[in-house]
């Protein structure tokens, strides 16, 4: 009798074990998806930024022959985006901050594929 219970408490402490280490493994897991995804956009939001930059350099030269002045071509630019600035500030929680912590709780609740 007593080594039936002996078997079954080291079963239990194995089983125990094994829990341990699967969590373990489940949170390695999805840290590693996690920052692989952040860091894909991460890059992808590097190379936005580039052609984002660039596509507003031409549009401050396009502009600026349009009024006849580079430095008010560049100055609308400017302006545009400051009001897309002001509006992504006021609204910042509903708009940003609530889409990346759902986007954030999806990811991470998410079973592994």
């Amino acid at each position: 009798m007593d080594q039936k219970i002996n078997e079954i408490l080291d079963d239990a402490k194995e089983y125990g074990s094994h829990q341990v280490e699967l969590v373990k493994l489940e949170v390695v897991e999805k840290t590693a998806t996690v920052s692989a995804e952040l860091l894909t956009h991460l890059i992808l939001g590097v190379i936005a930024f580039i052609l984002l930059l660039f596509i507003s350099i031409a549009g401050g030269f396009i502009l600026g022959e349009a009024f006849n002045s580079v430095a008010l071509g560049f100055l609308t630019i400017a302006g545009i985006y400051t009001l897309i600035f002001i509006i992504l500030f006021i609204w910042k929680d509903s708009l940003l901050k609530k889409n990346f912590t759902n986007y954030t709780i999806k990811k991470m609740l998410e079973d592994a594929k």
